[in-house]
């Protein structure tokens, strides 16, 4: 078992404005999933992109909008969001907070 604070996790910027936080890798024992907290500043977006692996989301703070197929649809504290492989994405922070999220992916992305 391992127990760990989010915060004690190094910060790595992808993008202008959006941060991640490898929570959970291959190094913390992970076989089948890995685990991130994904955090997007005030007004700031992700890039439109898709890979071809399924993730799923969970907003733990602030809100925004999850553009994807269905167009753009307003995510907050306590939204799921379920993105199929090859399904082009992105997140908007349309609030004045960051807009966090776990990110769960899988550890070999075939």
């Amino acid at each position: 078992m391992k127990v760990s604070r989010y915060s004690d996790t190094k910060t790595i910027q992808d993008v202008n404005g959006v941060f991640r936080r490898d929570v959970l890798t291959a190094d913390d024992g992970v076989t089948v999933v890995c685990m991130q907290v994904i955090e997007i500043s005030s007004q700031s977006s992700t890039p439109s992109h898709y890979h071809p692996w399924e993730h799923e989301l969970f907003i733990i703070s602030g809100k925004g909008l999850a553009v994807g197929n269905e167009g753009s649809i307003p995510i907050d504290q306590g939204t799921i969001v379920f993105i199929p492989a090859n399904e082009p994405h992105c997140f908007v922070n349309t609030g004045n907070d960051t807009l966090r999220f776990i990110c769960i992916e899988p550890l070999k992305k075939e």
